[in-house]
């Protein structure tokens, strides 16, 4: 079954398709650029404690979630900024927090988390089909999960503290 998403797209923005396409080209852009930026001047030079970024990129991720629910163009923008650098927070930290926890079995972490990577790619190419359906699905399904991480990461802390 082969669908015409031109329609699609240019009722929900009113662009051509080549409009869209173009925007979204200047948006991933952006966003490469945005996450580049926070892992050489936060990661890299480890101004962030690990739970630091942790929880500042959870509740970053929450933020630009939610701002892509706001139907313009600048909240776009800034909502593909954020997003794109609250990844750039969590997966470092994420990756070192279980290379502590299994110290031992390095690559056993690995093969975790890049496993955990592809399930997420899988997911996110079924919402991306779904969309042709109910449209809201992924944003909704995003802000939910980012929500769940922000909740998770958040209670771990606080058991954590003495």
């Amino acid at each position: 079954m082969q669908y015409n998403l031109t329609p699609m797209l240019n009722t929900s923005t009113g662009w051509s398709a080549d409009k869209v396409s173009q925007t979204m080209g200047y948006l991933l852009t952006l966003s490469g650029t945005a996450t580049l930026v926070v892992q050489v001047l936060v990661v890299k030079k480890q101004r962030l404690s690990t739970e630091r970024m942790l929880s500042v990129g959870a509740l970053s991720l929450v933020a630009g979630y939610g701002l892509l629910l706001l139907p313009n163009l600048t909240a776009l923008v800034v909502a593909m900024l954020v997003i794109s650098g609250a990844s750039a927070l969590l997966i470092p930290a994420y990756t070192s927090q279980a290379m502590q926890q299994l110290d031992s079995a390095p690559g056993k972490v690995s093969g975790y988390i890049a496993m955990a990577h592809t399930l997420g790619y899988g997911l996110a190419s079924l919402l991306a089909t779904l969309t042709l359906n109910y449209p809201p699905l992924p944003l909704i399904t995003c802000v939910s999960l980012a929500t769940l991480v922000l909740i998770g990461i958040l209670r771990s802390q606080k058991n954590s503290e003495p």
